[in-house]
């Protein structure tokens, strides 16, 4: 609880500093070339909050610079960093130093503080002088920027004043997680609700149980895997809020005794796909009787059809972004179809790639197109942690991520306030990039890759994704009579900022034994490798012939246990796994 609270008082002193420091974009100098660079006079500020703390409780120091690192103004995601020393004078005399310490894009940052003597502190924050040098970068040579080779500072702030008091600053109480029904919206004034409020995505976002965005297994393209589990913690008490019939069904007629109507997929209806998303569970239906198809909107409470899509383009999953920058904070509940979607005339799509169609989530209207979207069969989906779609793959020696939300043209504009403002229906002003807003608008999705960096010469595939963190690949191998033993090999690439394609680990190990001499003359493969699970350091291997399972340290690559005894015999016909 205590790590909510700092992340709302975090969330509180950011939009202060924002709305302080926004407007100086306005003032940013042009870009000619500086022959000889320019020193330019710097002035730093800092802020403590709470202001009078009680000791052992946290405070938040927030310092900033009057200027925002030039390059970063170009493209929030790379450019330059300020670089900050927080210097806090304890009631003794002591003096304890926090640093370096990264600014935002903006130019600010904040370090938590947790006081331990009753008196005074005074509190000083600091940037040594720093030379633009134009880095990071999407590309790794320097932002072509007129500033780059420029000195700011050095600059010191005033000193700030913390009171400690002996006794403990009462903190704000939240409202309870309620125990009786409830419905939507959540009211955003109750914060800890959040662990009642589960959608169902579908897509990545529910493909490995439990609760697992940003995390997924490389198992299947696009298919939930096993019994997967949403977020969110609903109600555990049994309950039916309504019920409706979707199909003729039920006992016929007494002359056809205890024969019931046909409603199994190969006649009658089906059901699939399901979405939940702002209250609405948006379903696909085939009659196969009709030989038509198409979608349902229900209303999630009371079963209310509120409409009917005739249409077989149907959404294929969900999406929540949640979209954090220095003029916007929170999210967006989107509904994509990726197939069927129709182009404005005079946009195409190249071959081998994808048109997408973004829905808004809540009216189910359409908002923006993105074509040649790159999800090419054999990378793996995954939501990231803001709830971007992602698409991992490696290929030719470079891993790439294409990323729904990083291309350019779905912000307001390239540079300043337009850049920090979400604008997928084409940009809001008529700036920046000089789209209009509008409908009809076609986002070109080649430039929508967060990530393309080369990696080392790796066999095999990506099994599991950790977004931010690592990824997982390789193949398993086989072992049997006939072939005999060809090594398994699973390898870890970071995904760390400044660290992408690192290579972190290299394994290999002894795959388990086909049941059968030869398995390429059956029709079922061996032992075929299954979830790759790092949190419980485990990988896994099924037989479908045997319905068989072996478990494998991740760590060791040693077998754990294994083979189990066979399960039912309908898992011949499939066997899926989930973590729990």
């Amino acid at each position: 609880m205590k790590n909510l609270k700092n992340k709302s008082k975090i969330s509180a002193i950011t939009f202060v500093l924002v709305l302080t420091i926004s407007a100086i974009l306005v003032a940013l100098p042009a870009a000619n070339a500086h022959d000889p660079a320019w020193n330019v006079p710097a002035y730093c500020y800092a802020g403590v909050t709470p202001r009078t703390s009680g000791v052992g409780q946290q405070v938040i120091v927030v310092f900033w610079l009057n200027a925002i690192p030039p390059t970063a103004a170009t493209d929030s995601r790379f450019g330059d960093r300020w670089i900050f020393y927080v210097d806090i004078t304890a009631p003794d005399g002591s003096i304890e130093t926090f640093g370096p310490i990264d600014s935002d894009p903006v130019g600010g940052a904040y370090t938590l503080y947790t006081p331990n003597q009753v008196g005074t502190y005074t509190i000083v924050a600091r940037m040594p002088a720093y030379e633009v040098i134009g880095l990071p970068s999407a590309t790794g040579e320097p932002i072509d920027h007129a500033s780059v080779g420029d000195i700011y500072g050095p600059a010191t702030s005033e000193p700030v004043i913390l009171t400690v008091q002996e006794e403990p600053i009462e903190e704000w109480s939240e409202a309870p997680v309620t125990d009786d029904y409830w419905t939507r919206p959540i009211n955003n004034a109750n914060r800890y609700w959040y662990v009642l409020a589960g959608n169902w995505l579908g897509g990545a976002a529910q493909s490995f149980a439990p609760g697992c965005s940003p995390y997924v297994s490389a198992s299947g393209f696009g298919t939930p895997n096993g019994d997967a589990i949403g977020h969110g913690l609903g109600t555990e008490s049994a309950h039916i809020l309504w019920t409706r019939p979707h199909w003729a069904g039920g006992i016929m007629d007494e002359m056809f005794g205890t024969t019931g109507y046909q409603t199994s997929h190969y006649q009658g209806i089906s059901l699939g796909n399901p979405i939940i998303i702002q209250g609405k569970l948006i379903v696909t239906y085939r009659q196969w009787a009709h030989g038509d198809s198409g979608w349902w909107v229900i209303d999630l409470y009371t079963g209310e059809t509120l409409s009917l899509e005739d249409d077989t383009s149907i959404p294929a999953f969900g999406q929540i972004y949640n979209y954090a920058s220095p003029n916007q904070h929170g999210g967006f509940p989107y509904v994509w179809r990726t197939s069927g979607v129709t182009l404005p005339e005079g946009y195409t799509t190249e071959p081998g790639k994808q048109t997408w169609e973004m829905i808004d989530g809540y009216t189910l209207q359409h908002i923006t197109t993105i074509a040649n979207v790159s999800a090419p069969r054999g990378s793996v989906n995954v939501y990231g942690k803001d709830g971007s779609i992602l698409y991992y793959n490696i290929a030719n020696g470079r891993l790439t991520v294409w990323n729904s939300s990083a291309t350019p043209t779905l912000l307001g504009g390239p540079t300043g306030t337009a850049f920090w403002q979400w604008r997928p229906m084409g940009g809001a002003f008529g700036s920046g990039y000089g789209i209009p807003l509008t409908d009809t608008y076609v986002h070109d999705g080649n430039q929508g890759f967060s990530l393309n960096v080369s990696v080392p010469d790796l066999s095999g595939s990506i099994q599991s994704v950790r977004d931010g963190e690592f990824v997982i690949g390789g193949t398993g191998g086989s072992n049997s009579e006939t072939g005999g033993i060809v090594q398994g090999n699973l390898w870890c690439l970071s995904l760390k900022p400044g660290q992408e394609g690192t290579l972190l680990w290299n394994r290999t190990f002894t795959p388990p034994r086909a049941a059968v001499p030869d398995p390429s003359i059956v029709n079922r493969a061996g032992a075929t490798l299954g979830i790759v699970d790092p949190e419980d350091g485990v990988f896994l291997f099924e037989e479908q012939l045997t319905t068989r399972r072996w478990g494998y340290s991740l760590e060791t690559m040693e077998l754990l246990w294994g083979p189990t005894a066979p399960e039912e015999a309908f898992h011949f016909y499939g066997m899926s796994e989930s973590i729990y």
